[in-house]
């Protein structure tokens, strides 16, 4: 799906700089397309914050290699909730694998 999103996102801006005419016939065809870019950006930030964390957990030398993996564990879980709930999203909003 994030491939899917990512080339609404290029379209969408490909279309609004090159033709607004045709920006505004594609937003009219796919209403919902805006929508799923945005949502997809502001948890993109979430999900790349948590892709920084784990990457931090696992450059901590000074835990134990049994802590560090539970600390990881953990984040890990909480990126595939994360991704979880944005492929639930696009299913709400129409999108399709």
């Amino acid at each position: 799906m994030e491939v899917k999103v990512k080339e609404m996102s290029q379209r969408l801006t490909t279309l609004e700089a090159d033709s607004p005419e045709l920006y505004g016939e594609y937003i009219s065809k796919n209403p919902l397309v805006p929508k799923i870019v945005d949502i997809y950006q502001e948890r993109q930030g979430d999900l790349n914050e948590l892709r920084q964390k784990a990457t931090e957990i696992r450059n901590m030398k000074y835990l134990s290699p049994k802590d560090r993996d539970s600390l990881l564990k953990i984040t890990i879980m909480e990126q595939n909730f994360l991704k979880h709930m944005m492929v639930e999203d696009f299913k709400a909003y129409g999108l399709d694998r």
